[in-house]
């Protein structure tokens, strides 16, 4: 890369490099191409002696460093991957929208079943806010929202971008593992969108703590190893990501509702699965009857 290069801004590389055609359309030779790179570079690897583990999570300083090139990458940028059966170019806000999908489906169920207030919604890992903004905008008064990210940087750039538009949605600095500024039973829907594999190690802490901030359901869309090809899976030992969440959750208080393969990823060797999980029924009135105020403080 040259040093011209060098200087110009993430959004405007992507957004100025050559977007040509689909090169190989059937999945079954573009993993199984892949598959073959994977295994040579895990051979070369421990040949070397080399250790595997090395995902350690994205660090803080790293997301100190985001510009509003995310945004501008995610109105305009597209990228080649799977597809519903094949492999396809696709516009960024296409992937998010199939990803975001189900979670207004769960959000608009909740404010059928209680018409009477909005729902209480909690992105764990909201970055700039950008799906929190699609929500408002799909769901309006139904929902109040609510996001938490590590970064100060991308959370205040999230408020400069959107404008008078983020109006009536709150982002506060927290991390997930702990969600410190989050109350009992205080969102009725908690989501992340591929937040905790950036966390592969810490999987079990955002979830005990998704558990305790939820009082009836947590949606994830993350890398989910179960509904993995071979060629994912070997993508994933390679860059150490998350291959946890399954049995994290069966493990935890949450029950799985339902995994279900997505089938538009964002990364064709990053295999997306869409988890449903809800607290047991007599837990979920447990933590209502947490949030709900006591009659001395109420008068």
């Amino acid at each position: 890369m040259s040093a011209k290069s060098k200087d110009r801004d993430p959004a405007e590389r992507f957004l100025s490099k050559r977007q040509g055609g689909v090169l190989i359309k059937s999945p079954r030779i573009y993993y199984a191409r892949k598959r073959l790179k994977l295994v040579s570079q895990l051979l070369r690897r421990l040949k070397k002696g080399a250790e595997i583990r090395r995902h350690f999570g994205v660090s803080k300083s790293v997301y100190e460093k985001y510009t509003d090139w995310e945004m501008r990458i995610y109105e305009h940028g597209s990228r080649i991957t799977f597809n519903r059966g094949r492999m396809d170019r696709v516009s960024f806000k296409e992937i998010r929208a199939y990803y975001l999908a189900p979670i207004i489906e769960h959000i608009e169920a909740l404010h059928r079943a209680d018409p009477s207030r909005p729902v209480e919604v909690l992105e764990v890992g909201c970055g700039n806010g950008t799906n929190l903004m699609i929500l408002k905008g799909a769901l309006g008064d139904a929902v109040r929202l609510r996001g938490i990210d590590v970064s100060p940087e991308r959370i205040k750039l999230g408020y400069e971008y959107w404008g008078d538009a983020v109006e009536g949605v709150e982002m506060q600095v927290d991390s997930a593992t702990v969600l410190e500024t989050q109350a009992d039973g205080s969102a009725d829907l908690v989501y992340s969108v591929h937040c905790l594999e950036q966390i592969p190690y810490a999987v079990d802490a955002c979830i005990e703590s998704i558990e305790r901030v939820t009082r009836s359901k947590a949606v994830f869309v993350e890398p989910t190893w179960e509904l993995a090809n071979t060629t994912q899976r070997l993508y994933t030992l390679f860059g150490d990501q998350l291959r946890t969440l399954i049995p994290t959750l069966e493990g935890s208080g949450l029950e799985i509702v339902s995994s279900t393969k997505a089938e538009l990823l964002a990364h064709p060797l990053n295999q997306t699965g869409i988890v449903v999980a809800r607290l047991p029924r007599a837990t979920a009135t447990r933590a209502d009857r947490r949030r709900r105020p006591s009659p001395e403080s109420a008068g």
